[in-house]
């Protein structure tokens, strides 16, 4: 009985002494973004390299993330059935003399005099996303609308590759969209 009962500790004590070292761990995100308390999963997405036509400091990438086919940053597409009522569209800047793009980019709002001047002097050297959207489905009608686009105000893009890109981001509504998108990616060019 004795030995059962050491037996039986010995077995408890590891298992404890496991779940401790598993904690320590770092798990893998998760591709899931959180917005109004739901979560949505989006495995698709296109990039377009811009290079310094956006802005001359900066060289500049354009991300559409979504499930579907058809796709608009301003809205006026069908979801396809199987599709979240959830898509994502945003500008991700870099100064053009560092070479590689990784890290946190900031939301910075442009100035209205952005076209003739380009970005502000303060952001010449930072990495910045300047536009970013949310296209939701309010509705349910399988259709985004211009009113369904709802402007991006604050927050970061945390970008690890362009398949592996987190949010933080407060919106013009109130909400905010969190979480990590892992997408297989198809890179294009700004005409296609």
């Amino acid at each position: 009985m004795t030995a059962l009962l050491a037996g039986i500790l010995v077995l408890g004590a590891c298992k404890k002494h496991r779940s401790a070292k598993d904690e320590d761990i770092p798990q893998p995100e998760k591709n899931e973004i959180t917005y109004d308390g739901k979560v949505y999963t989006i495995e698709k997405a296109r990039e377009w390299d811009y290079k310094q036509a956006r802005y001359p400091t900066h060289n500049t990438f354009a991300y559409f993330m979504w499930n579907g086919s058809a796709f608009s940053q301003s809205g006026g597409y069908d979801l396809g059935p199987n599709d979240p009522p959830i898509a994502l569209f945003f500008y991700l800047s870099l100064p053009s003399s560092s070479g590689y793009m990784i890290g946190d980019f900031v939301y910075q709002p442009l100035p209205d005099d952005w076209i003739a001047n380009g970005l502000p002097e303060s952001v010449k050297n930072k990495q910045v996303f300047t536009v970013a959207v949310l296209h939701f489905d309010a509705n349910n009608d399988r259709k985004i609308t211009a009113d369904e686009v709802i402007p991006v105000t604050g927050g970061t893009i945390d970008y690890n590759g362009r398949s592996n890109i987190g949010f933080d981001l407060s919106l013009a509504n109130g909400k905010t969209l969190t979480g990590r998108i892992k997408a297989s990616v198809i890179m294009t060019s700004p005409d296609n």
